[in-house]
């Protein structure tokens, strides 16, 4: 037999139904089970009558806390399932990314060498003496390279037609600034200044800017020559080409790596005068490089061709010519890698 009692009963009620069923008989209710109606067809099977109310109320507590904390548990379960769907369904920005850290300006080094040696001269003087000379390069940025080279002459010899011992002192000094266009062409200004006692070029400086064009670039050898125009000035001993004047130059510059230790390089440099076409000048040089003595230390032979189309009359009596060439020996110092 069973009754559905209304939910909204109170507890006191429910005890006494609990009484009115141990009173009755007992065989009667033997296989029978008292039950409660609940809403959304669960049901909960009442105590058995011969249980004490203190035991059935205690049993009713414990029930009620163990729903309550795994409602609790539930509850504390889901929330945090959903927080973390919430959390994963929200885009996340990406954070800011690091500053890059400031990049310092490298310091490019000089490269070059200088080296000094012995030289015999033929022709202009036929002398014996020593010879300083040096070529140095730098980049100043990734493209702005500046190059300079020099040489430094000390000799003397016999004059001509007497026992008369002259001193032949010269110096040659370059510099070069040179800019890139492109791969093949760049814009290049370069300086030389010349002095020379036994010619009677008592000082010649000339600029002159154009643009230069690449014709081998490669990592054993490079070759480029540089056309220009220009301005310069000189004082000699001869009066009619003195001053001021407009010319034309060129410049050029062969390297080349034989092997690990053996190279050769080779620069010339062209000036002409446009108001005396006959005043002109030119020099080129030779050199090969040996292998190494001890680490930036290395032997070289050098060669060096000069013309000078006028010669003063100071030049004519010590009996020079038009035409000279030096061979050089010479112990350098690398600078650089």
């Amino acid at each position: 037999m069973c009754f559905t009692p209304d939910l909204t009963s109170t507890q006191a009620e429910h005890n006494a139904l609990l009484e009115h069923l141990s009173a009755m008989k007992a065989d009667t209710f033997t296989t029978t089970k008292v039950c409660f109606g609940l809403p959304a067809n669960r049901q909960t099977l009442l105590p058995s009558a011969k249980e004490a109310p203190n035991s059935r109320t205690a049993k009713d507590s414990s029930r009620v806390i163990a729903t309550t904390a795994l409602a609790l548990g539930l509850y504390v379960l889901c929330g945090t399932a959903l927080l973390a769907d919430g959390q994963a369904g929200k885009s996340v920005a990406a954070p800011p990314p690091a500053s890059a850290p400031e990049q310092r300006i490298q310091k490019l080094p000089w490269r070059g060498s200088l080296g000094g040696g012995i030289q015999l001269e033929s022709g202009r003087t036929n002398g014996r003496g020593i010879m300083i000379s040096g070529e140095l390069a730098k980049k100043l940025t990734e493209e702005h390279l500046l190059e300079f080279d020099g040489q430094l002459n000390h000799s003397t010899f016999k004059a001509a037609g007497g026992p008369r011992t002259v001193v032949a002192h010269n110096m040659l000094f370059g510099g070069q600034w040179s800019r890139p266009l492109n791969k093949r062409f760049f814009i290049a200004d370069r300086f030389i200044l010349t002095r020379d006692r036994v010619l009677g070029i008592n000082d010649r400086e000339f600029n002159a800017s154009g643009i230069g064009v690449n014709l081998i670039s490669s990592p054993r050898g490079n070759f480029y020559i540089v056309p220009a125009f220009g301005l310069g000035a000189q004082t000699t001993s001869v009066e009619r080409i003195n001053g001021l004047a407009m010319g034309f130059a060129a410049h050029e510059k062969f390297e080349y790596k034989l092997s690990e230790h053996w190279g050769i390089s080779q620069w010339a440099n062209l000036r002409t005068n446009k108001e005396h076409t006959s005043d002109r000048s030119a020099k080129v040089h030779f050199e090969l490089t040996a292998p190494a003595l001890h680490k930036r230390v290395f032997l070289s032979f050098s060669g060096d061709y000069t013309y000078e189309g006028i010669l003063s009359p100071q030049a004519l009596l010590n009996g020079a010519t038009r035409n000279d060439i030096v061979f050089s020996v010479k112990l350098n110092y690398r600078i650089g890698n």
